[in-house]
């Protein structure tokens, strides 16, 4: 597939580099993404209309939420453009380059599964349940076999990511330690639901007022139906081998495994969840990832070691997300396959 974009040459580069689409000059023909944005000094047009040929593969930035950002928005609309595909800038905020990877993977996945669809025509029911497969990620459980993989640089940064995206987050440590506050920097607990919450600049953070082995299944089943209602995306970061009984309670729409090189206390043990999104952190060359994945007989996202991204991220309490573009990256892999 192809690029045509309207953003600056160097995000362009970047983007074109970060999805593997090949730039061109040309908006005309099948199989090409189209980035549209409202006038600036960078450049963009007045009108999106005649720069539409495929609504469906085309993304409109019209910059900020005043008059004219919502006529330049309608006109799009009007032309067939998802409203997906449409995303304002908050006052203050920079155009997130990982926001436009994670819609044109969304794009490049729509187009995969339309080429790949069989139709079946049935005949309608008066009522029809809403199927798994229609609904929204909301709760998302991360996890690891052994100590120190990066269970807690994997929860957070994704939660940076989904915040750069919209929508309220709530991160809840299940950790022993708790290490996600050494990720943020958080004013003070206060009691909620039975446990501590305190807010930072990107989720709320949750941690039991009790050592976690004291925590039942009732009790975290409690808190993660009322997250449901609250946040946009709820995301569970647990301890090396957490209980079975409340990963069970939280019946997490998503499970994401956390490895790293050793075999027999990380991979091993990781092969025996099914249905799992596995990550392969802090790679390094003596274990090939083809490997891991003859290991656990699935895909995985490959992490390389960042020590120094990831030190400079514990030293300024943030994210590796924010430090490290290895991390950016990968996240915005996931992120895509989460929502798939």
């Amino acid at each position: 597939m192809k690029l045509y974009s309207m953003l600056p040459e160097e995000v362009t580069q970047k983007i074109a580099s970060k999805t593997g689409l090949t730039i061109t000059d040309d908006n005309k023909g099948d199989s090409i993404i189209t980035i549209l944005i409202r006038k600036n000094k960078h450049g963009g047009v007045t009108d999106p209309t005649e720069y539409i040929t495929n609504p469906s593969t085309t993304i409109v930035i019209p910059l900020f939420p005043d008059e004219t950002g919502f006529v330049f928005r309608d006109k799009a609309l009007n032309a067939g453009v998802p409203e997906d595909n449409i995303f304002f800038l908050a006052e203050g905020q920079g155009l997130s380059v990982n926001r436009i990877v994670e819609t044109i993977e969304n794009i490049k996945q729509n187009i995969l599964d339309a080429n790949n669809e069989d139709v079946l025509f049935f005949e309608p029911l008066e009522e029809q349940e809403e199927t798994k497969t229609t609904k929204r990620v909301r709760v998302i459980a991360v996890r690891g076999f052994r100590g120190g993989v990066g269970t807690t640089t994997i929860a957070t940064s994704l939660a940076v990511h989904y915040a750069e995206i919209g929508g309220k987050i709530a991160v809840v440590d299940m950790g022993i330690p708790a290490n996600v506050k050494f990720h943020c920097k958080v004013g003070e607990f206060q009691e909620k639901d039975d446990f501590l919450m305190a807010s930072s600049n990107y989720c709320d953070l949750y941690k039991p007022n009790k050592p976690v082995w004291q925590v039942d299944a009732e009790t975290i089943s409690n808190l993660v139906n009322i997250l449901r209602k609250e946040y946009r995306w709820v995301i569970m970061d647990f301890s090396p081998a957490p209980d079975k009984k409340l990963l069970k309670a939280i019946q997490p729409d998503r499970t994401i495994v956390v490895m790293d090189s050793d075999i027999f206390q990380s991979v091993e043990p990781a092969k025996k969840t099914k249905g799992a999104l596995f990550v392969y952190n802090k790679a390094i060359p003596d274990i090939e990832p083809e490997l891991i994945k003859a290991i656990v007989q699935d895909e995985i996202i490959t992490i390389k070691t960042d020590f120094a991204g990831c030190s400079a991220a514990l030293a300024d309490e943030t994210p590796a997300y924010n430090k490290s573009e290895v991390i950016t990256t990968a996240i915005g892999k996931l992120a895509s396959k989460i929502e798939r």
